[in-house]
């Protein structure tokens, strides 16, 4: 069965420890209007948070957000959901000369894919 992609993907940015929030928040700013510039109209939605979080997604990842921390969710139009892995390189090219910035990417799965590759069937009866 061929894999399924996602138009959704995830970058975690990552500033030395101690920065201050307002940095935090002032450079995620920065990288999201350079989001916005690169992929334009082929964003559905876009959201970013910085610092603190009080809730867990599916991982424990957000346990570990401090004030240094940030997440940009990028969720593309549809009909771009082939374009995602060209998107995360253009960004990811873009961004490399930020000082100090730690960047990393992930795609979100589809629950069909998840389902799929999990190797379990996916009802029990």
């Amino acid at each position: 069965m061929p894999g399924t992609e996602s138009s959704e993907f995830n970058i975690e940015l990552k500033m030395p420890q101690g920065t201050r929030l307002e940095r935090t928040a002032s450079t995620t700013a920065k990288i999201e209007s350079v989001i916005n510039e690169l992929l334009g109209d082929k964003i559905r939605l876009i959201y970013a948070h910085s610092g603190i979080t009080t809730t867990t997604g599916g991982d424990n990842s957000d346990l570990f957000r401090d004030e240094n921390t940030s997440i940009i969710k990028v969720f593309l139009k549809d009909e771009y959901l082939h374009l995602s892995g060209s998107a995360i390189t253009l960004i990811e090219e873009n961004i490399a000369s930020i000082p100090e910035l730690e960047a990393s990417f992930s795609r979100e799965e589809s629950a069909l894919s998840s389902t799929l590759e999990s190797g379990e069937a996916p009802f029990v009866f």
